[in-house]
């Protein structure tokens, strides 16, 4: 499988899935937790992987969560990372 058709299967998962990732972004966005203090979005993001049947580890660096997913092939691999913490900013 070349490296096109992977990411033509991967942005169809993504447009898929489209409201339930943007509606995951604005409870957090609308419920903001500082830096290792993120223990309402880190229950939030834990539940939707448990949701979606993702292995995970929790509490990593505190407040983490990590889920993976083996393929039935080797690589290439994808990874997504997201920050969960808010930025205080005062002006």
């Amino acid at each position: 499988m070349d490296i096109e058709h992977l990411k033509s299967l991967a942005c169809k998962k993504i447009d898929h899935y489209s409201t339930v990732i943007t509606d995951l972004a604005k409870e957090i966005l609308s419920n903001p937790e500082v830096g290792f203090y993120e223990y309402q979005t880190s229950k939030l993001v834990k539940n939707k992987l448990q949701e979606f049947g993702i292995p995970l580890e929790t509490e990593l660096a505190v407040t983490g969560v990590k889920g993976k997913l083996n393929g039935k092939y080797l690589g290439p691999n994808i990874g997504v990372i997201g920050e969960l913490d808010a930025l205080i900013v005062k002006d």
